[in-house]
């Protein structure tokens, strides 16, 4: 043990008795200086809290009960509890029962009268994780957040609903937006595994958000792709190439592409899908057997491959209205969009990316983990932070004992309270009464 006051270096430091109230009691020191100072007491700028056993679970090494947990001055939590619950948090578990396992295991449970309203259990309440992951969440990511844009990145963005509750405790059918969720996955090199890059939530997906979210990065990836709408589009143009880089490659997702052309057709051509319930197929033959698909739908499988499959592609379907008289759709669909899938398939990449896939892999992830309590964010900087937490989760950052460490560096640095032990700070990023900065 050391005493704070550099100046007391070398001095005699003895134990000095316990503070706090059991079983989280604290241990505090007395330093005899050895320039003739008074004597003191002090408390190391993380104290340890009583040890639990007499020996460490993780290192098997026998210890003293003064040995026990580091924690933040004036929290009743130690370091190491609150990156577990910050890493249930992100798996997908709710504030309220994160909150009430971890009062739990670390024996911090309220009796039922210190609550404010008489209907809410005081170990479930859901603001204590929520204050965890406003102000440890940020420095966490900071870690591992990325710096710059990687060779190439896919664009996506869905939006999460939400419902009211009834009277009965079910769910209204009709739905109202929660909040829209953009996601960036990224290749760092060809042949790598994609990497869930960024996110950031908003109320309604538009371009000002996009804009944000390309601009928070340095660099410029060498090929872009994305469903092809004018928000992320002309996101793209406004923010790239940054000063000094080449323009980059932007190209549209193939299915996204293949459903435009689907949605273009006829129903003779391109029946409808298969119903999701059943096991019906569209359509029969007079023999009830299943009929072989359009030949324009069995060579559109193939048609982004290579120019040639598009150019043949695009004359069967020409070739077809023209005999018919119909697809006139299909048609006006092909002179609009035509040549900019040609000069698209030209440059394409085997090893893709080409399309969306991959970063859907992620928002489907997200979604799961939030959608059924989407209605209950309406603070975007939390909802932001702990969206975060997810990627790194997802990313295969989530370590308990790393977390812990980067907890403890951020409380060392603030000297062991900042932001941390105060009320005055735990809550930086509320909103003001009735207002929700994610819907707004």
């Amino acid at each position: 043990m050391k005493c704070p006051n550099p100046d007391h270096d070398g001095g005699k430091i003895v134990r000095a008795g316990w503070y706090g109230k059991k079983p989280h009691r604290r241990q505090r020191w007395k330093c005899s200086p050895p320039n003739g100072d008074p004597v003191h007491r002090f408390t190391p700028t993380l104290p340890r809290q009583v040890a639990r056993h007499d020996s460490c679970w993780e290192c098997e090494a026998l210890i003293e009960d003064w040995e026990g947990p580091q924690t933040a001055r004036s929290y009743d939590f130690t370091t190491r509890e609150i990156a577990h619950a910050l890493i249930r948090v992100a798996t997908g578990a709710s504030y309220r029962s994160t909150a009430a396992l971890i009062r739990r295991s670390a024996n911090r449970r309220r009796p039922r009268g210190q609550q404010r309203w008489p209907s809410q259990h005081p170990n479930r309440h859901g603001q204590l994780l929520a204050s965890w992951v406003d102000v440890f969440a940020p420095v966490i990511w900071e870690e591992y957040a990325p710096t710059s844009w990687p060779e190439r990145i896919v664009c996506d963005s869905t939006d999460l609903k939400t419902s009211r509750l009834l009277s009965d405790g079910s769910r209204s059918k009709r739905t109202h937006q929660a909040f829209s969720l953009m996601v960036v996955a990224g290749w760092e090199k060809p042949g790598a595994s994609p990497k869930a890059w960024w996110a950031d939530v908003c109320g309604q997906e538009n371009e000002s958000a996009w804009n944000t979210i390309l601009s928070n990065l340095d660099g410029t990836p060498q090929l872009i792709v994305s469903d092809g709408s004018k928000r992320i589009t002309n996101a793209i143009k406004a923010t790239f190439p940054k000063p000094g880089d080449p323009d980059p490659e932007v190209r549209r997702c193939e299915w996204h592409l293949a459903k435009n052309i689907r949605d273009s057709l006829p129903d003779n051509v391109a029946p409808p899908r298969r119903s999701p319930h059943t096991d019906e197929v569209f359509p029969r033959d007079e023999d009830g057997n299943p009929e072989p698909p359009h030949p324009i739908i069995t060579a559109l499988k193939s048609a982004f491959d290579t120019a040639s499959n598009w150019n043949d592609f695009e004359k069967l379907v020409r070739y077809e209205a023209e005999i018919t008289g119909g697809l006139k759709g299909a048609v006006r669909w092909m002179d609009l969009n035509s040549a900019m899938v040609a000069k698209q398939v030209e440059t394409r990449r085997h090893a893709g990316p080409n399309s969306v896939g991959p970063v859907e892999t992620y928002i489907k992830e997200l979604v799961r983990r939030l959608e059924y309590r989407a209605g209950n964010f309406g603070n975007r900087q939390r909802t932001l932070s702990l969206i975060r937490l997810m990627l790194l989760d997802i990313n295969g950052h989530a370590d308990e004992r790393e977390w812990a460490d980067i907890i403890r560096r951020y409380l060392l640095a603030a000297n062991g309270h900042k932001d941390a032990g105060h009320a005055d700070h735990q809550r930086q990023h509320d909103d003001p009464l009735g207002f929700r900065s994610i819907r707004r």
